[in-house]
């Protein structure tokens, strides 16, 4: 009879490799290295791990802005985490009427990374030209967005600057103070952006723009 201590030798090493494969979670970097390691705990702004295999169980912290993906196998299924979801939310669109005057092209972004929500700003340049002259508008904005499912309400306050240039007149400056309430939907990841706001602006001069607006952009 064949001794049968090496068949207990095989299994009980078959068994010590499969349990400590598991638990095993895996580590993408946005430098393209991979780790080993054993995740202990994460949120949107970091991830806690001590490597795989390390018997002193040294931990680690690094920034989920520099993990492009998370494997945990530790409960016999994946989950991924992709740094998509702690980005910082923003959007180009184009603003029909409003604080630009005819129209105007603006950037808005979150100051926090996440779903869209939370404060953030906006910047903007605006136009109008007629046959009695020309203006050009800056638009500077820091405003809210409460979140529900693809949509948003906006609340922001701001200011404009504008400077006429009258066909008859000389160049003038001008300084407003602009209120915003708007409704938004935007992509849950990037595309379709859409915008109706509620822009009063009250200036110190005579410069008067329509008190809402309509956008249309690109969000990412």
């Amino acid at each position: 009879m064949k001794n049968p201590l090496k068949y207990y030798a095989i299994t009980l090493l078959l068994l010590s490799t499969t349990f400590s494969l598991f638990g095993q979670d895996t580590i993408e970097l946005t430098d393209g290295t991979t780790k080993q390691v054993v995740i202990t705990k994460f949120n949107s702004d970091a991830i806690s791990f001590y490597n795989f295999g390390d018997e002193t169980k040294k931990e680690y912290t690094i920034p989920m802005d520099l993990v492009v993906l998370v494997t945990r196998d530790g409960q016999k299924e994946t989950a991924k985490i992709t740094s998509e979801e702690n980005r910082l939310r923003k959007a180009v669109y184009v603003d029909l009427l409003g604080p630009g005057g005819l129209g105007s092209l603006n950037y808005d972004m979150r100051f926090k990374r996440g779903d869209g929500s939370g404060f953030g700003g906006r910047i903007g340049v605006g136009s109008v030209v007629t046959l009695l002259g020309s203006s050009i508008s800056g638009i500077f904005e820091v405003n809210h967005a409460l979140k529900k499912n693809n949509s948003y309400l906006i609340v922001g306050f701001g200011f404009v600057v504008t400077e006429k240039q009258g066909l008859f007149t000389s160049q003038t400056k001008d300084r407003g103070f602009l209120s915003d309430v708007a409704y938004r939907y935007m992509a849950p990841k990037q595309g379709f952006f859409f915008q109706a706001s509620l822009v009063p602006v009250l200036y110190s001069g005579e410069t008067y723009t329509l008190p809402f607006s309509v956008s249309l952009g690109f969000a990412f």
